[in-house]
């Protein structure tokens, strides 16, 4: 049972990634919608940052290991630094 629900935990992590590339994609590559449609993405990505930022805080957490897990798991730390922000 617990396999299973790791495999589901990779499948909708990995389907909230590709939403938020689409997403900045959109974005970046300048791509004509209504605004409206962008406003809604723009909270769509953000709420999608926010479970990311729970996730990470909530495995490193629950990790035995703080400074392990935070070696092993850079990719993750990367991906929750609010890079919007910066450059806004």
């Amino acid at each position: 049972m617990k396999h299973n629900k790791m495999i589901i935990y990779e499948i909708v992590t990995a389907m909230l990634a590709l939403i938020s590339i689409f997403i900045v994609s959109i974005q970046f590559f300048n791509i004509i919608i209504p605004k409206s449609v962008l406003h809604t993405l723009i909270k769509i990505d953000d709420l999608i940052y926010i479970v990311f930022v729970i996730d990470y805080i909530t495995r490193l957490s629950l990790s035995k290991n703080k400074r392990d897990f935070i070696k092993n798991n850079k990719i993750d730390l990367i991906s929750v630094i609010p890079f919007n922000a910066i450059f806004k």
